[in-house]
Formats: C-alpha cells, sequence, structure tokens
C-alpha cells in the first residue's frame, strides 16, 4: 500500500513538473546517475550483473560527459588492455591492490615492461602488469637485467644475485658475450654473465679471478723479427712489414698508412710500430728501434730519436688468438 502511494505521489509530481515546464529528464537522469554509481561501489569488482543488468553492456556518463564503462577492473578495448574504477571511469597512474601494484597511463591503459618512475627505472610483468618489488632477473630483448630489492634497475657495477656475481653495463643490463674493461681491468664474460677465469682470449690472459692482461708474446715475436733483420739491405716500410709477418698481419704501404694498424699508445712495448713523418720503425725497448733503410738500404739498430719527425707509437692489434 505505500508502495503505491509513493509511486501515484511520484506520478503527480512529475506532472506538475512537465505543466510547469520544469527540465524533468534531467532531474532524473542524475538520479538514475548517482543510483548506478552507488550500485556498482556496493559490489565485488568480479561480479558481471547489477540486479539483472549486464554491466558489460551498462554505460554511464562520467563527469566529462563521455561514455564510461560500468565493468570495474579490466577491459580490452580496442585491443589494449585498461582499467575501470568502480564508478566505471578510465584509472590513471598507480593502483595499489591485495595483489600487488599496476600502473596505468592517462588514457587508463596498463602499462608493462620498463618503465620510469620518480626513484628509478621499475619492471611491469608484461603479463600480469603487477609491479616488481623485490631482487629478481629479467629477460628482455635479448638481454638481461636485475633488479634490486624495489624491483627497479641497477646501475653500472658488479652486483651480486643468488650468490652469482655479475657486472651490469650503463643501461643496467648484464654485460654477456663480450670483453669488456672495468675499472681499469679487463675481463671476458660468457653468455651467463659470469666472468671467465684461467683461460686466455683474444689476446688475453684471463688468471683465477678474472682478471686480464695482455699476451704480449705476439708482440716479442714482431720484435724479434725485427731484429733477425738487421743487416738486410731494404727501406724501411718492408722492415715493418715482414716483422709484422710473424704474427700474421699482411699489410704494406706507405710510412704513415701504418697508423691504421692499431691505436695510438704512449706507453710502448717491444714490438710496437714507432711511425714518424716519412720514416716507420719498429720498437724494440729501452729507447731504441730496428729502422729499415738506414744510412743508405740496410736495416740497424738505433735510437727511436731520428731525423724524421715523430709521430708516435702504434699498438698493432693482433689477430684472435
Amino acid at each position: 500500500m505505500n508502495l503505491k502511494i509513493t509511486k501515484s505521489a511520484m506520478a503527480v509530481a512529475v506532472a506538475l513538473m512537465i505543466a510547469a515546464g520544469s527540465p524533468v529528464s534531467t532531474v532524473l537522469a542524475r538520479e538514475s546517475s548517482v543510483n548506478a554509481q552507488t550500485k556498482i561501489s556496493a559490489i565485488e569488482p568480479n561480479t558481471n550483473f547489477i540486479h539483472g543488468i549486464d554491466r558489460n553492456q551498462a554505460t554511464l556518463k562520467n563527469e566529462n560527459g563521455q561514455t564510461a564503462y560500468k565493468k570495474t577492473g579490466e577491459n580490452t578495448i580496442n585491443g589494449k588492455t585498461v582499467y575501470f574504477d568502480q564508478f566505471g571511469a578510465p584509472a590513471s597512474g598507480v593502483l595499489e591492490t591485495k595483489d600487488g601494484s599496476y600502473r596505468f597511463d592517462e588514457s587508463g591503459q596498463r602499462m608493462t615492461g620498463f618503465v620510469k618512475e620518480e626513484n628509478g627505472t621499475a619492471w611491469y610483468d608484461e603479463q600480469t602488469g603487477l609491479r616488481a618489488d623485490s631482487e629478481q632477473k629479467i629477460e628482455k630483448d635479448g638481454k638481461t637485467y636485475i633488479l634490486d630489492e624495489n624491483g627497479l634497475v641497477q646501475g653500472a657495477g658488479w652486483v651480486t644475485f643468488e650468490g652469482q656475481e655479475y657486472c651490469l653495463d650503463r643501461n643496467g643490463a648484464v654485460i654477456q658475450n663480450r670483453m669488456e674493461t672495468v675499472d681499469g681491468t679487463m675481463y671476458s664474460f660468457d653468455a651467463q654473465g659470469q666472468k671467465e677465469v684461467s683461460v686466455k682470449k683474444n689476446n688475453y690472459i684471463f688468471d683465477e679471478n678474472g682478471k686480464g692482461k695482455e699476451d704480449l708474446s705476439g708482440y716479442d715475436k714482431i720484435a724479434a723479427a725485427a731484429k733477425a733483420q738487421v743487416g738486410v739491405a731494404q727501406d724501411c716500410t718492408m722492415l715493418v712489414t715482414n716483422s709484422l709477418k710473424a704474427v700474421g698481419i699482411d699489410f704494406h704501404g706507405a710510412p704513415e698508412s701504418y697508423l691504421s694498424l692499431g691505436p695510438m699508445t704512449d706507453n710502448p712495448v717491444p714490438g710496437d710500430i714507432v711511425v714518424y713523418s716519412g720514416h716507420v720503425a719498429i720498437y724494440i725497448g729501452n729507447g731504441q728501434a730496428v729502422h729499415g733503410g738506414w744510412n743508405g738500404w740496410t736495416t740497424e739498430i738505433f735510437s727511436v730519436n731520428c731525423a724524421s719527425p715523430l709521430i708516435g707509437y702504434v699498438h698493432p692489434t693482433l689477430p684472435k688468438a
């Protein structure tokens, strides 16, 4: 009986408002919107129906007049994963849940992978979207990253993870499958990012701690080959060319062209190339070099200081062993 009276009273009120020209539709729409929001906020996110209405299909105008979905939680729209709050509005920023943290961009799309945050770069799982919050190893685009206890990418340097030591480059990726100078020392890292120890590789000898020193035996061979030519009648370029052949370097050219065979050095070792303007020789230590074309066409040992202006010393790059 009370229900009928209420309905009748409402009908009369509506009739009077229509007669008076009042915006009834606006009033009812606002009441409907508020009621819908209240209903949605009072149910669990995984509930599919609200009093028999499938909220996958129901829509609601948000405060900006845009159509929003009533379905709370993750939705797939145009192939993208978005998240709507309890009122059907797209979420943005960090969302804390009982399962962990998610992050959404301004359009409500869930963010995954590496995401820059105030305190560093965080990792959001590419499948679940959950933010990492502990130390772990991440494989991404053929590279390996080791996150710290807060789930952030670590900077360059040495780190220990599950009892293993790794070295990270400036982008936070584990150095793998290459040689790298770290703090002035050469190391060789295998495919898993572990230091290689007690091995010889690419003309370097790595000790039991993985620290590498250049194997100078090849340069000693160059110096020995140069000394063996003392007394031979030849010009300076042939002296150097014949000396380099002892280690498998096949090159011949003008004196200055030998600058292309390796890096310049201020600390020459026996076997390095001494390049002058219009002249070239082989350094053999103690400030001496073997010169071809000396006093005519002979090959002799003499000081590195000669009449030709010095350009510098070249540490030739040896063929990989």
